[in-house]
């Protein structure tokens, strides 16, 4: 069902499935930097031993990843031209029911 949704909703527009998630991963990551800045402005201990802080940039650095991932995909999309994907599509599915 899950796939269903994402291939009718998100095909011809990737940047908003991946940015989406993205984003999602990008303020899960501020908000753990953020709790530890604020931890590391009051001065109780240090913040670079807690694996908090590598959650935190591994996040950051993952919604980037998703971000780039979105971006080019959508430029792939656009390049590939939605007649040429159609035509794809049609051809195999003729292809496919002469087989048969």
């Amino acid at each position: 069902m899950l796939t269903v949704i994402v291939i009718t909703k998100y095909l011809s527009k990737p940047a908003h499935f991946f940015g989406s998630i993205g984003f999602i991963f990008a303020i899960v990551g501020a908000s753990s930097l953020a709790y530890l800045f604020f931890i590391w402005l009051a001065g109780t201990r240090p913040i670079g031993d807690r694996p908090l802080f590598l959650f935190g940039v591994m996040m950051v650095v993952l919604s980037v990843q998703l971000f780039s991932t979105g971006v080019l995909a959508e430029i792939f999309i656009k390049n590939m031209g939605n007649k040429q994907y159609k035509k794809y599509i049609s051809e195999s599915t003729l292809k496919r029911e002469s087989n048969i």
